[in-house]
């Protein structure tokens, strides 16, 4: 398991599924950009299917 994705996993439960905060969400997807996508496709199967589409946005 990739340890950023499972740490956003963590922090996006604990933030909530309705909430949209931007800030959030820009330090995530700044954190995202130097990880290969490769590396985190082992964790989308693990993760809430809200967050692995937030996550899977930051590839794209």
């Amino acid at each position: 398991m990739n340890k950023t994705a499972q740490l956003a996993t963590f922090a996006l439960k604990e933030i909530g599924k309705s909430s949209d905060n931007k800030e959030h969400l820009k330090a995530l997807k700044q954190a995202f950009s130097t990880i290969n996508e490769k590396s985190t496709e082992a964790d989308y199967k693990l993760m809430p299917a809200w967050i692995r589409k937030i996550i899977k946005s930051f590839y794209e």
